[in-house]
């Protein structure tokens, strides 16, 4: 049985348990302002992850280039060798 809480009128007592959980509301809603300010970042941080993925499409066709010239330079003598 819950004891009514003298001079509230017809309001029952809050079980401890209850009041231990509001208590601690605060500090919940404090750590969970805290999450929000730590990935506040996260969505410019992921186009950024996407814009470098963009950047980087040109490097295959760049590796291709980079390629073609060393095969055709191969048979140039070396600079180092001349010297």
């Amino acid at each position: 049985m819950v004891r009514r809480v003298l001079g509230l009128g017809p309001l029952i007592a809050i079980p401890a348990d209850v009041v231990g959980t509001l208590r601690a509301l605060p500090r919940l809603f404090g750590q969970v302002e805290a999450m929000a300010q730590a990935t506040r970042s996260l969505p410019r941080m992921e186009a950024a992850i996407g814009q470098v993925a963009e950047d980087t499409r040109a490097l295959n066709a760049l590796s291709e280039h980079m390629a073609q010239v060393a095969e055709a330079t191969g048979p140039l003598p070396q600079v180092a060798d001349a010297a």
